[in-house]
């Protein structure tokens, strides 16, 4: 098999990550058509910055950054550092406690190769099961990625509307130059979420294929993930999220699916965050209210439903 001409830069941002941060670098320096590992140490408070010293020390390719001061500034503008320093055109993410499986590249760039106006290429990614992992407050499927082929006309209302699974930051090659041109980065803003918003600006603006491959990167999911914590609760920060993307809606000309699917989560947010009323008779007359103050709000919203 030849490889691509066309090469990858591989941003980690890594938070207390010294358990995991060797296995990631060196999955990555398996990967023929990787020559560029960014490494963002967030401010880490164990032996993560004496390792990522080693690995750049050690191999060429690893190229290491921290914030200023060594400040902790979060996972998206650690990303966005990566992607300012990156000099690939193409560009992938890793978080630090994930793996890329052997030859995790070599389809993605050789789409790329035979399709120039495509902006991302998605894979599937596997979740695995750390001994230490304790269970979400949401279940995980074992899969992420496209249970199907979408046309990429199709891909932002079915993102946009939850319909269904789809990529993971992990799970994905997008081409630099798209995210200058359309001004996608990372919403620091967001303290979480900042990934899904992030893969909606991707959805919105790109052209995207998957490449229906069998899973190529292993997610690991253990003790650490924000999202095993007993007391994490997703639902007030998700609803900052869904609200940044209902008043999009209202200010831009998007079709009337996408329209109805926003209002939809965002009347299931607010009660979510709002409400813990489980008599369903309440449950959907709440819902009913507080459709009728979002069009009483915006009555122009009724318009954008047809």
């Amino acid at each position: 098999m030849k490889d691509s001409n066309l090469k990858v830069s591989v941003i980690i941002p890594v938070f207390n990550g010294e358990q995991f941060i060797q296995n990631a670098v060196e999955s990555c320096l398996d990967q023929n058509e990787v020559n560029e590992i960014i490494l963002i140490d967030d401010g880490s408070t164990d032996k993560t910055n004496e390792i990522c010293i080693q690995l750049s020390n050690q191999f060429n390719k690893v190229k290491f950054f921290t914030h200023e001061y060594r400040k902790n500034k979060g996972p998206g503008l650690s990303r966005n550092l990566g992607i300012e320093k990156s000099k690939n055109d193409f560009i992938a993410f890793l978080d630090a406690d994930d793996i890329f499986l052997k030859n995790r590249f070599y389809k993605t760039m050789k789409l790329f190769e035979t399709k120039p106006k495509v902006g991302l290429i998605s894979c599937r990614v596997k979740n695995v099961y750390l001994n230490d992992y304790r269970k979400a407050n949401f279940i995980h499927q074992d899969i992420i990625g496209f249970p199907k082929s979408i046309p990429s006309n199709e891909v932002f209302d079915y993102i946009i509307g939850e319909r269904g699974d789809f990529f993971c930051t992990c799970g994905f090659v997008v081409k630099k130059s798209k995210l200058v041109e359309n001004n996608i980065r990372f919403d620091s803003e967001l303290k979480y979420g900042e990934d899904i918003d992030f893969i909606y600006q991707l959805a919105e603006k790109l052209t995207i294929e998957d490449s229906e491959e069998e899973p190529l990167v292993y997610r690991r999911l253990h003790s650490a993930n924000l999202t095993s914590s007993n007391d994490f609760n997703a639902y007030p920060s998700r609803n900052i999220l869904i609200t940044k993307w209902y008043n999009k809606m209202l200010v831009n000309n998007y079709n009337s699916k996408v329209c109805r699917s926003m209002l939809i989560r965002k009347i299931h947010s607010d009660y979510k965050s709002n409400f813990k009323i489980e008599f369903k008779f309440l449950k959907w007359l709440i819902k009913l209210i507080l459709v009728i103050i979002a069009i009483v709000k915006n009555p122009k919203l009724i318009i954008k439903l047809i």
